[in-house]
This record gives structure tokens, sequence and C-alpha cells, in this order.
């Protein structure tokens, strides 16, 4: 039997799920390597902060600019970028909704949070 699904509906679905599933995380800044809050980076968790509940992080351009890291360019070119800590949680959501959940994640993401992302992934 074939279903077929109007892009609308799919986007309702992908966005239910993100809202039940992402939509009640706490966030704050991310420190830097002097161990100073920076809106450069943000980190998303769930209930009290700890790098266990971190779900994913933020970075922004100015994050890589003095990263000397050899993929910063690359990173600084896909910024504002999402980045799952979970590779479980990435998967998953490619499992249930391919590549499609990706532009729907961008708006809900900035929607929900109020910050922009020009890329998500693992």
């Amino acid at each position: 039997m074939k279903f077929i699904i109007t892009e609308n509906r799919v986007n309702e679905v992908i966005t239910n799920y993100l809202d039940k599933n992402y939509g009640d995380l706490n966030w704050t800044y991310a420190l830097n390597d002097d161990g100073d809050e920076t809106d450069c980076a943000i980190e998303f968790y769930e209930g009290d902060y700890s790098d266990e509940e971190v779900k994913f992080r933020v970075y922004n351009k100015c994050w890589w600019k003095y990263n000397s890291s050899d993929n910063a360019r690359e990173m600084h070119e896909k910024s504002p970028i999402l980045i799952f800590e979970n590779y479980n949680e990435y998967n998953a959501l490619d499992g249930y909704f391919g590549n499609t959940w990706i532009e729907p994640f961008k708006k809900w993401f900035e929607d929900t949070y109020e910050f922009e992302l020009k890329t998500v992934e693992y």
C-alpha cells in the first residue's frame, strides 16, 4: 500500500517530534579557553547543566576566529552551526524522517530558541 503525505503534514509531524523531544531545553553561553562566558557558542541541555545532559551546541562564526584546527575555515563558513552531541539522536531523526527533517529543524529551532542556524550536523 502506498501513502501520500503532503509536505505540510510531514513538517507538522517533524515539528511535533521536535517540540516533544527538544522543546523545553535550557541553554547557556559556553566558556572560552580562558574560562569566560562567550556568546560565540551556546550549549542546549536537559535539566540541570552537566556535559552529560548537553543535547547540542551552536557555534557562531566568532567561535572559529581564533581556532587553529584543520577544519576551522570550513566550520566558519558553515556557521552558525548546530552540532548534536549524541550521534544516536541525530541518527534517529535521519531514521524517522530521512534528510527531510533538517530544514524544518532549522525553522523550528529559530522559532523556538530565537537563534539563527545555517547548518545542522553531527
